[in-house]
């Protein structure tokens, strides 16, 4: 149980979810928890010491040719994931020659 719990509190750390809500999801899924906003709260810390780490953001655009070929169009690193760090990521793509973009998928582990 201690596991499930600790695997929602991760989740929710990466989707900037808010202490209180935590604690109203993990109240919803297991009746008499028992889990308190300053347990989420330590787990959280202990996550933040655990990222700390680890943290840099990695941008990665990956293309797919006419002949249906996947290919590396990009590879950036930086200590933040901002709206800067992207923009400035895809202005060197369109720099670079980037056009006739159909799709775009975009992921954020950003912790």
């Amino acid at each position: 149980m201690d596991q499930a719990l600790y695997a929602v509190v991760i989740v929710s750390y990466t989707a900037d979810v808010s202490s209180r809500r935590v604690v109203a999801l993990v109240d919803a899924l297991v009746s008499q928890s028992g889990i308190s906003k300053s347990r989420v709260s330590r787990i959280w810390a202990d996550i933040d010491v655990q990222v700390q780490a680890y943290s840099r953001a990695v941008l990665v655009a990956m293309g797919v040719n006419a002949d249906g070929q996947r290919e590396l169009l990009g590879l950036k690193g930086s200590d933040s994931g901002s709206k800067t760090f992207w923009n400035g990521f895809i202005s060197t793509l369109r720099e670079r020659g980037l056009t006739g973009v159909k799709l775009v998928i975009a992921m954020s582990t950003e912790v």
